[in-house]
């Protein structure tokens, strides 16, 4: 029987019309699939989702949560002049999401592109919580016995 590998949630199953439909309506899937597409929201508006939720009463008092960003309560406190506390994992989500987007508005403006003096090749960043061995086959970068004779200067570039 062929497998159904899901790309939101890195697993695959039996691929049939009851499993699809099962997996699709899953909490595991649902929340994959919201994480991935918050990646590319606005932080602000992010923030400002988190800040309309009510207040999580376990971080309050233990300033921990199983739930992390999937919470449906807020974990954004209030400092002693009622300016916002951001919790560790919505600042480290926001410091993700900006050294993406400094590294794709390399990619976009071709400087990545260009040679690189030292020989250092752009490192590129999977998504929190994602990993190498998580990836389809056909994503995973090359083993680097077949790595060092390749010219790395053009990948990625069309023509």
């Amino acid at each position: 029987m062929p497998r159904y590998r899901c790309d939101v949630c890195h697993c695959s199953f039996p691929d049939n019309p009851a499993n699809r439909k099962k997996h699709i309506s899953g909490v595991v899937h649902q929340q994959n699939k919201k994480y991935h597409y918050d990646w590319f929201r606005d932080p602000q508006e992010v923030i400002n989702e988190h800040l309309q939720k009510p207040p999580c009463r376990r971080f309050q008092q233990t300033r921990s949560c199983d739930f992390g960003l999937m919470c449906r309560y807020s974990h954004i406190l209030r400092g002693p002049r009622g300016e916002p506390v951001y919790p560790p994992e919505l600042v480290d989500w926001l410091q993700a999401r900006s050294e993406a987007a400094s590294d794709d508005k390399q990619v976009i403006s071709g400087t990545s592109h260009k040679p690189k003096q030292d020989g250092a090749r752009t490192k590129t960043m999977l998504p929190p919580g994602w990993h190498v061995h998580d990836l389809p086959p056909s994503l995973h970068p090359p083993p680097p016995s077949t790595a060092r004779g390749y010219d790395w200067d053009h990948v990625g570039v069309w023509g």
